[in-house]
């Protein structure tokens, strides 16, 4: 059968998956939480894969402590209201492959190792994080229209204000 022939839908493919939220931070943000995550992998693997209490020292050593990510007792930790795109990255070992920031939102594309895998799209308007020490936003010009604010909210609109995909 021809790709003209075949019946509505027979030829669409599974792309990636959105996620709209209420903020996001930097692309240098989640590329250190990368670099943080890459360094505590390898000291793990080579101390042999040690107990809960040595990955912790490893954890402590390897990891910033600065006011933009400092690290957390594990006993104050909440699962609610936590960045999505950093816990992919230090959670599941997942990477920013693509990002885009202009006047009216900011999206990155995170995916795991397997680049057949899944794709998530992260995007925000409300609130981007750290965007002027972004150095690859873009300023004037033309916005294409997938990148416009109003996508954004007409989902945030239908979803009675929260995040979701």
């Amino acid at each position: 059968m021809s790709a003209t022939s075949m019946p509505l839908g027979d030829g669409l493919v599974y792309n990636h998956v959105h996620f709209y939220v209420d903020s996001l931070r930097s692309l240098r943000y989640y590329k250190e939480r990368e670099a943080e995550a890459n360094a505590f992998s390898k000291a793990y693997t080579k101390a042999k894969r040690p107990g809960i209490e040595a990955g912790r020292k490893l954890w402590e050593q390897t990891c910033s402590n600065n006011a933009e990510a400092p690290l957390r007792d594990p006993k104050s930790f909440k699962p609610a209201g936590q960045d999505l795109v950093e816990q992919l990255i230090m959670g599941a070992g997942w990477r920013v492959v693509a990002s885009h920031a202009c006047e009216e939102s900011a999206s990155v594309v995170v995916t795991p190792e397997d680049q057949k895998g899944v794709k998530f799209v992260v995007t925000s308007t409300k609130q981007i994080l750290d965007r002027e020490k972004d150095s690859k936003s873009s300023g004037s010009g033309d916005i294409p229209d997938h990148f416009k604010k109003a996508h954004v909210e007409r989902f945030f609109n239908s979803h009675s204000g929260k995040a979701g995909c």
